[in-house]
């Protein structure tokens, strides 16, 4: 019995610690701007390195706005493009995202 309260516990708490880290779009939008900075500064070196991936950091920005977020509650996905075929999609879980397509 008291192994089974255990068990409940630690599934509440992780339910409760995934549906406080849910991501949204604005966690989204940054991870988007993040990823594009770093792209962009691998491909430049020098003095426009800076200017290219701030940049490309907001381009990113503006294109995470184009995803459209399904929520799961304890996770959501992000969708680019129709629902039956999209071009890309992310998994957001605890604030983490994972390309899936």
């Amino acid at each position: 019995m008291k192994s089974l309260v255990g068990l409940v516990l630690v599934v509440a708490v992780v339910g409760g610690l995934l549906f406080a880290l849910n991501p949204n779009m604005d966690d989204f939008g940054a991870y988007m701007q993040n990823k594009g900075s770093a792209q962009a500064s691998q491909n430049n070196t020098g003095a426009l390195s800076k200017l290219a991936s701030g940049i490309a950091g907001s381009v990113s920005s503006l294109v995470a706005k184009a995803y459209t977020r399904k929520d799961y509650l304890v996770f959501s996905t992000f969708t680019l493009g129709k629902a039956s075929n999209p071009s890309d999609q992310y998994l957001g879980i605890a604030k983490l995202f994972i390309k899936i397509k």
